[in-house]
């Protein structure tokens, strides 16, 4: 269970970095 929480607070983490990355695209444009 704990491991299974992890793993969705990385796959967050991920998305978030995914996302932030995506905004300063769709601004340097």
């Amino acid at each position: 269970n704990t491991a299974n929480n992890n793993a969705t607070l990385k796959q967050s983490k991920e998305y978030d970095k995914a996302q932030n990355s995506y905004d300063e695209l769709n601004k340097a444009h």
